[in-house]
Parts: C-alpha cells; sequence; structure tokens
C-alpha cells in the first residue's frame, strides 16, 4: 500500500535542529501518533537511533532482521528499535494506532543502562498526553524546550519501563489470589502447588506476595481458610472437626492453634460468644 494512503490520521514532530544544540543525554529527536490501515508499511530504512514503539489498537508487525526473526506489536504493548536496526513494519490488522519516540544522544548508552528488553512487553494504556505534550515542544527549536522535550521524552520511557514491572508481578500476583480463593478448601492446596501452577518458584512467589500484601503466601492462605472458618462458626452447627477440614486444614489441632493464635481464643469460645470474643 502506498505510505500517504495508509495514513488515517497523523500527528507528527520533528526537532528543527539536526542534533541538540544543548547538552543532553537523551535527546528527543521525534514523535508521533499514528492511525493506518491495514496494509501500511514503513519505507525500509536503517536508524542510528533509539525509538519505542507504544501500541494503542490493532497488530504491527516488526522484522527484527539482525536477528532473523519478526515480533508482533499488539495492543498495550510496547517495543524498541535500538541503533542499527532496519525499520519496515507493517500494519497487520483492519486498522492500528501507535504512538512513537525517538532518542538520539547517547542511545547505546541508553539501551545498556536500562537494559531494554528486545522483545514486546505489556504496559497497558499508552499515555497520549505525554506524547502530545512532547509533539508540542518539539515543534520549537529553543533550548529551554529542547530540555523539556528531553524530560518528556524520558518520562515516556519511564514510565514504560515502571508499567512493565508492575504487570510482570500484577498478573502472577492476581492468578495466585484467584487460585486460593478457588482451592483452599482442599488440603492439597499447598504453597508448593501453587508456585508450581504459576511457574515460579517459591522464593519468586514468597516475595511477590509479601510485596502486595506484607504477608507471606502460607499466611495469606491461611487467612482465606480462618475467614471460612469464622463464617461456619458462626452460620453453622457443624464440629469444629468438620469445619477444620472443610476449610482446607488437614488437622483439627493445627487449625484450633492456629484459630487460637489469630483471633485470641478458641473456635469453642469464639462460637459460644457468636463472635465476641475474637480480637478486634
Amino acid at each position: 500500500m502506498d505510505a500517504e494512503r495508509g495514513f488515517i490520521d497523523r500527528k507528527i514532530a520533528f526537532r528543527l535542529s539536526a542534533a541538540p544544540s544543548v547538552p543532553l543525554f537523551a535527546g528527543a529527536r521525534s514523535a508521533g501518533i499514528f492511525q493506518l490501515r491495514n496494509g501500511w508499511k514503513q519505507p525500509t530504512k536503517v536508524a542510528g537511533y533509539l525509538e519505542l514503539f507504544w501500541c494503542s489498537s490493532g497488530t504491527v508487525k516488526f522484522p527484527l532482521v539482525r536477528e532473523n526473526r519478526t515480533v508482533l506489536l499488539q495492543p498495550e504493548q510496547v517495543l524498541f528499535l535500538f541503533p542499527g536496526d532496519v525499520h519496515c513494519q507493517t500494519v497487520c490488522s483492519p486498522l492500528a494506532k501507535y504512538c512513537w519516540v525517538t532518542f538520539d544522544g547517547h542511545a547505546d548508552e541508553i539501551v545498556s543502562m536500562y537494559g531494554l528488553p528486545r522483545d514486546p512487553f505489556h504496559a497497558g494504556i499508552p499515555p497520549e498526553d505525554l506524547f502530545l505534550r512532547l509533539i508540542s515542544e518539539l515543534s520549537h527549536i529553543s533550548p529551554t524546550m529542547q530540555y523539556q522535550a528531553s524530560g518528556t521524552a524520558l518520562e515516556i520511557l519511564h514510565a514504560a519501563l515502571a508499567r512493565k514491572d508492575s504487570c510482570r508481578e500484577y498478573e502472577p500476583v492476581s492468578e495466585f489470589c484467584h487460585c486460593v480463593e478457588s482451592q483452599f478448601p482442599s488440603p492439597g492446596c499447598t504453597v508448593e502447588l501453587l508456585a508450581e501452577e504459576l511457574h515460579v518458584s517459591r522464593v519468586t512467589l514468597y516475595r511477590m506476595i509479601r510485596r502486595a500484601f506484607g504477608c507471606t503466601p502460607k499466611e495469606y492462605l491461611d487467612r482465606c481458610r480462618l475467614r471460612e472458618a469464622v463464617k461456619l462458626l458462626i452460620g453453622t452447627h457443624l464440629p469444629v472437626r468438620e469445619i477444620a477440614r472443610a476449610c482446607g486444614f488437614t488437622y483439627a489441632n493445627y487449625f484450633s492453634r492456629l484459630f487460637r493464635e489469630k483471633m485470641g481464643c478458641s473456635p469453642e469460645a469464639f462460637r459460644e460468644s457468636g463472635g465476641a470474643s475474637g480480637r478486634r
């Protein structure tokens, strides 16, 4: 498809000088927001700068020529093309929209310092307000605006990397909570089993849950079981041993000891008081 006919809408700006006129570690060279039709292709070029692509919708195919492979950039994903990469991406969905920014200056050092990944990663919805601000800043050549544009470009980079880290951990934490809620009544639901289902090590699971909730995975599992036990003690006449079993505790004695430790009284005393004997 002809490049011009492929555009639905575009906002774009380039720095008016070939290189930054002020000393910058990361110069903002250009930025844009493209809405494109299926089949649009970037004219092939080899670029000496670093470029960040952040997809809003659709799918764009990026050949990583130097590695003899292709990757797909999909909604809410970010992809970096490094200095020396071939730019020849193609839209391969009915419509696509993405934001982009290019960095020059010490581009190779930026790649190394931030440990930028080679493959697309999930980073959430693109911050279009930042891209629009950057496009406005790039329209001016003054030293002040060049500093501001560099700051905005780095803000976009930092936002992408911050979301990458948070998304990477949020998904298994959310899945852990779902697994615990659905499986805690089974005595077979253990931390080891949960780590295996989530495809992470026990150490990684411990770190993630500790960071997210301030407790260990085992403590989180016990809390869910105790929460259910409280409901059954107040709302049913089941024997304590059966309640322990229904909540996933293998041993009734362990359940009673844990209940007393966390609630300040025995399960029997808690039931007799109608729940008034527990810790406040």
